[in-house]
């Protein structure tokens, strides 16, 4: 049995020297892509979500008939609305800016047309002496003893008689406002009260003197005589009166 070869000390046996290796392998030429072989397998591509696509519409709804009323009504409101902005474009459009003079264009004035301005109604003036006149035209006249008989039966007539002063006699606040006065021409005692017109001067009257009255008989009234005492006399209110005496008038 021999001992292998190229192991050392293998048994002992002496090593022979070793030549070194002087050949080279082969230089190889660089690489380049080869075609594959035919019938080679090759791994599928990989996996890609497909697009997704939107769902189907719903089927449209059976259309309804058309109401003539309403496509009436909408015709209406269209016209109408046009016309609303037709007219606000014609308001709202600019004037033009060209001036005309006017003194250079004849233009027929009118005339203005008479009128008849009614003339104011006068007011009619009554002079106070005609207004006495008519009064005292109105009047009835009576003498002191007929008024003091009919007492009160004369009351609101207009009378118109003859008297003469008695006595003076006072209102409530003490002022000289009045007489009794009786008949001029008789002996009588029949006595009526005379009330002296307003703004009476009573210095230019005396106990004595002769009146001549126009009045209103206001019927009887109660009062005090100079003794205290309760009297009834008829009252004659004055709206004219003339002392004959004196010939001073009052009114």
């Amino acid at each position: 049995m021999q001992p292998p070869p190229n192991y050392p000390n293998y048994g002992g046996w002496p090593q022979q020297p070793q030549q070194p290796n002087t050949q080279y392998p082969p230089q190889q030429p660089p690489w380049q892509p080869q075609p594959p072989p035919p019938n080679t397998y090759y791994p599928p591509p990989p996996w890609q979500q497909p697009p997704m696509m939107p769902p189907p519409l719903p089927p449209r709804p059976p259309g309804k008939k058309a109401n003539p009323w309403l496509i009436l009504g909408i015709i209406v409101a269209v016209i109408i609305f046009g016309g609303i902005i037709a007219n606000a474009a014609q308001s709202t459009t600019p004037q033009s800016n060209t001036t005309v003079n006017t003194a250079d264009t004849p233009t027929d004035t009118p005339a203005p047309a008479a009128t008849d301005t009614p003339s104011p109604t006068p007011t009619p003036t009554v002079d106070p002496a005609q207004i006495e006149e008519l009064y005292k035209a109105t009047t009835k006249s009576t003498t002191v003893d007929n008024l003091d008989k009919d007492g009160n039966a004369d009351k609101g007539n207009d009378v118109h008689f003859t008297c003469k002063i008695l006595r003076f006699v006072k209102d409530d606040s003490g002022n000289t406002a009045g007489a009794n006065v009786e008949s001029p021409n008789s002996y009588s005692m029949s006595v009526v009260q005379v009330v002296f017109p307003s703004g009476t001067d009573i210095t230019r009257l005396n106990e004595g003197d002769t009146l001549e009255v126009w009045g209103t008989d206001q019927g009887v009234f109660s009062g005090k005589n100079a003794f205290g005492g309760d009297v009834q006399e008829v009252g004659i209110g004055a709206l004219y009166m003339t002392d004959t005496t004196t010939n001073y008038q009052a009114s």
